[in-house]
């Protein structure tokens, strides 16, 4: 079977720093992927614009025949709109999967992006033959999943796992969300570095060990 032949669905996952874009095809195997920048501090259509090009330098000619995107949440999986997202503050209310399904004529089935690890955890990864799963993620902010059965756990608004944002500091430091002491404003990769770098910076630059200082504070 030719490329030309295969039935490709086209995987795009939007992060608050980047954009990564798959071509998958009807086993599940990534033939080809790209990430690019994402512009999630500008306004909605450069947020949009940022995505349709990471597809379009992926996709060039290639025809495929359908989109899952994966997106921070909270979103509402059923409409494809991408409703208040803290690391994504270029979106609020935006019909996402409406515009993708315009712009490329195809159907497109929006979802949280740790639900979609979720999913793709029980069905490829190592959740593979668990009928319950929970699932938890962190980077730029934390995510959560739930799996029952072979199928993602919504709720009834579609925000089921939002685990990121469960406080559990009341005094805590007001989260991109606006609660105090989210999981995710203290345990998310820019938490983790951001106590780092203050634990580091008393220390006098002649008394730190040159392996960390050239190592590891360089990387935070």
């Amino acid at each position: 079977m030719s490329a030309a032949e295969r039935n490709f669905a086209l995987g795009v996952d939007i992060g608050g720093t980047k954009v990564a874009v798959g071509l998958v095809d009807h086993e599940g195997n990534i033939v080809a992927q790209t990430r690019k920048p994402m512009i999630a501090n500008g306004s909605a259509e450069a947020g949009l614009q940022a995505v349709i090009d990471a597809i379009d330098s992926l996709t060039g000619t290639t025809q495929f025949h359908r989109i899952g995107v994966c997106a921070p949440g909270p979103l509402d999986p059923k409409t494809g709109v991408v409703l208040n997202p803290p690391n994504l503050p270029c979106w609020r209310n935006f019909p996402l999967g409406a515009k993708l399904a315009e712009k490329y004529e195809h159907p497109v089935k929006v979802d949280n992006d740790a639900n979609a690890a979720a999913l793709a955890e029980t069905r490829w990864g190592a959740a593979r033959g668990y009928h319950y799963v929970f699932y938890g993620t962190v980077g730029t902010g934390i995510g959560t999943g739930i799996v029952l059965d072979g199928r993602i756990y919504h709720g009834y608004t579609g925000a089921a796992a939002e685990g990121g944002h469960v406080t559990i500091d009341y005094h805590g430091p007001v989260c991109a969300c606006g609660k105090r002491g989210c999981i995710e404003i203290l345990a998310a990769g820019p938490a983790i570095g951001k106590r780092a770098r203050s634990r580091l910076r008393p220390i006098r630059r002649e008394d730190r060990p040159s392996s960390l200082w050239r190592t590891g504070a360089s990387k935070m």
